[in-house]
């Protein structure tokens, strides 16, 4: 079993520490509202990733393969981002309510499956 090095999770923990004022600076100085140049071009491609990342989950279940933990996390991580720039990004009225729909419907819980699909596999690796 591979083992990490002690620096890394303190290292981690302080780099979070690190985006906390950030975080704050952010909150109380960027704009409610902004042009994007690219917005297509940012959906485009968070979508593809999606695709991808849902496509290699269900190939690395159709191959069982061990690599099936890390594309099911990825693929649960894009779904919630998606979901959460769905809802944060959509104008008032039906499209706020149409992408807080689909959020609750079918990225989240696909989200959590494939977060509970790599749990299981993780843990079947495990076994004796």
């Amino acid at each position: 079993m591979f083992t990490l090095p002690r620096w890394v999770g303190p290292a981690y923990i302080g780099l979070a520490a690190c985006l906390v004022p950030w975080i704050i600076w952010l909150a109380v100085s960027l704009p409610t509202r902004t042009r994007a140049h690219h917005w297509n071009l940012a959906w485009v491609g968070l979508d593809v990733a999606e695709a991808a990342m849902l496509i290699a989950t269900g190939w690395s279940a159709v191959r069982g393969s061990s690599w099936i933990e890390i594309s099911a996390t990825a693929t649960a991580t894009l779904l919630v981002l998606d979901a959460w720039f769905d809802c944060t990004t959509a104008s008032p009225g039906w499209a706020f309510v149409i992408s807080l729909v689909l959020a609750l419907i079918v990225e989240l819980p696909l989200a959590g499956l494939s977060l509970l699909i790599a749990r299981r596999s993780l843990a079947r690796r495990r076994e004796p």
